[in-house]
């Protein structure tokens, strides 16, 4: 059973092909006619041909809307494609203008929908329907195509083409545009709508080997929520998400454009800053502090607590790993001191060296 979401785009298909189904039969149809009218042909044949030319590309749109499964629909309405084009090429008489027209231009399009295998398929059913068609028939071969029916086959010669290529431009613009969306998906995280973990971290891997080779400034804030286990107990985890979607949109406000946001998982947060020192960064961290709590306070126990770590490449960060840890450590020494507060890993280090002093 196909689901709600195949089904979608099985119905956006059949709406894609809707246009070029229908113009190619119409000119194809012209085409036909100019050789039909030159063999003096009976009522039946131009019944036919209006069948093909205007009612078949309808009849498939709609046959595929009403079905449950889209896209085996539009299977069968190309088969049937086929299977018209190589009826009337043996109608024609093989004429060598329409015919090799015909053939080329269903070859295209089912190329481009279904690859190698639709398009085989539907050269068999083609060759297969042709052949038919001109054994039951006592149709003469008219392979050398007049100038009435060369002129009837300029408008799909001319426009045809163009039509395939401008499907095929908009399709390819809609897949880009696609993949954009779902590269946004795979490095957001769902809740916060910052960056994923494994994407932030990427980032501040980045920043690292950068910072190294180039000497740029760079530092890190790790932050979590205070209190925020209380928030889930007292008020359930549909407040705690709350109160996560608030502080991200808080940090958002608080940093610019260049600093990155992720959330780093539960209710800890990192943010990287690009050129931007530790006395920097700090004053940064203070502000947004402020920002929550100035926000949050009427509405719930949550503060936040930071902890800062400027990228020192002289010292003994060996790794990104290590200086996301230095900022973790800045983040527990204000845990430790009443939280609600930032403190500056330097700080931690200055302090140390007094204590062995």
């Amino acid at each position: 059973m196909m689901d709600a979401t195949q089904h979608t785009r099985g119905l956006q298909l059949v709406k894609r092909i809707y246009p070029g189904r229908s113009t190619g039969f119409m000119l194809g149809a012209i085409s036909v006619a100019s050789v039909l009218y030159e063999q003096n042909v009976g009522p039946g044949s131009w019944l036919m041909i209006a069948f093909s030319g205007l009612l078949w590309p309808l009849l498939a749109y709609w046959r595929a809307c009403r079905s449950s499964n889209p896209y085996a629909a539009e299977k069968q309405n190309q088969h049937f494609d086929a299977a018209q084009c190589g009826f009337w090429t043996a109608m024609m008489g093989f004429n060598l203008l329409p015919a090799t027209m015909g053939f080329a231009m269903l070859g295209m399009v089912l190329l481009s929908l279904g690859g190698k295998k639709r398009c085989l398929k539907g050269i068999l059913v083609f060759t297969l329907t042709a052949a038919v068609t001109w054994l039951l028939s006592d149709i003469p071969l008219q392979l050398q195509p007049s100038l009435f029916t060369l002129l009837a086959s300029v408008p799909i010669l001319l426009f045809y083409p163009l039509l395939i290529g401008y499907s095929a431009y908009s399709f390819a613009l809609a897949a880009n545009e696609q993949r954009k969306q779902l590269e946004i998906v795979s490095r957001t995280d769902g809740l916060s709508g910052l960056n994923n973990r494994q994407h932030w971290e990427q980032r501040v891997a980045d920043a690292f080997a950068q910072a190294h080779s180039e000497q740029h400034a760079y530092s890190l804030i790790m932050l979590d929520i205070d209190y925020f286990k209380q928030v889930n107990d007292h008020f359930g985890h549909g407040a705690g998400d709350d109160v996560i979607r608030q502080v991200a949109r808080l940090l958002e406000e608080c940093f610019a454009h260049d600093a990155c946001l992720g959330r780093y998982g539960g209710d800890e947060f990192g943010i990287l800053l690009p050129n931007c020192g530790a006395a920097e960064a700090l004053a940064r961290a203070e502000k947004a502090r402020q920002h929550v709590f100035t926000y949050l306070h009427s509405q719930s126990p949550a503060t936040i607590s930071l902890g800062i770590a400027e990228l020192d490449t002289k010292a003994s960060a060996e790794s990104y790993s290590d200086w996301i840890l230095h900022a973790d450590l800045a983040l527990y020494q204000a845990k430790r001191q009443g939280r609600n507060c930032a403190v500056c890993f330097s700080q931690l280090a200055d302090a140390r060296l007094t204590a062995e002093a």
